[in-house]
């Protein structure tokens, strides 16, 4: 009987282990990973922690520019387009 399983990565951000650096992240993983899907969950990672600063930002300022509104698009499309590479590596 063949089983298909569904391997999932934590990444653990430095906000949460009192780490300073990114080299510090953890990537737990709970089955086998290859190089470049490590990757691209780091990159995720990096890109949500900047993405989520710079909208809380956009949250509780009244008047906000059209160029910080097209950046934070920008950011959310390719935090789209990354979590999309992730998962078809995963069920590769």
């Amino acid at each position: 009987m063949a089983t298909n399983k569904k391997y999932h990565s934590l990444v653990v951000p430095g906000y949460f282990t009192n780490l300073s650096s990114i080299e510090n992240l953890a990537v737990l993983h709970d089955g086998p990973v290859d190089t470049e899907q490590a990757e691209l969950v780091l990159y995720f990672n990096d890109l949500y922690q900047v993405f989520m600063h710079r909208f809380s930002r956009f949250a509780y300022v009244d008047i906000v520019s059209t160029e910080e509104e097209t950046q934070l698009l920008a950011m959310l499309n390719e935090l789209i387009k990354v979590k999309h590479s992730i998962s078809d590596q995963e069920t590769a």
